[in-house]
């Protein structure tokens, strides 16, 4: 199961392991079930791990703004399995994880109980339920 909670401002978050070239880490990134991406760092991060440019990738926003976004390689390790992906820069001081992010998992958001539960598709955990 992947780490996640509610913070105190009732907003979903997941604790992610991250790694670039120089340094791994954990961060608390919001769970954005607008952002159809894999994960945004601000700059901060991406200098901090030691993330490469990779290049740059067209994005449209949930307004229907199109713009050019600087990609970086990053490593993130979800349950066990390691996997690189192109993390986006945010202007913002929040790192935001994308639903591309958990292609592979299902996810229950409980807005009224304040729960937040992703699961490998394979975890018997959450058989039988949406």
């Amino acid at each position: 199961m992947v780490p996640a909670y509610f913070d105190e401002q009732g907003r979903p978050k997941v604790k992610i392991e991250v790694s670039g070239l120089w340094k791994r880490g954990f961060i608390d990134a919001l769970f954005d079930t607008g952002h159809s991406g894999e994960l945004s760092l601000p700059v901060s991060i991406l200098i901090e791990i030691g993330a490469p440019v990779k290049g740059v990738q067209l994005v449209e926003y949930a307004d229907g703004r199109k713009a050019y976004e600087l990609v970086f390689p990053v490593l993130v390790f979800i349950e066990g399995e390691q996997r690189t992906v192109s993390a986006t820069l945010t202007g913002s001081s929040q790192p935001i994880a994308g639903t591309q992010l958990f292609n592979n998992h299902k996810v229950l958001i409980d807005f009224i109980r304040k729960q937040l539960v992703i699961v490998n598709d394979n975890d018997a955990s959450m058989q039988g339920n949406p």
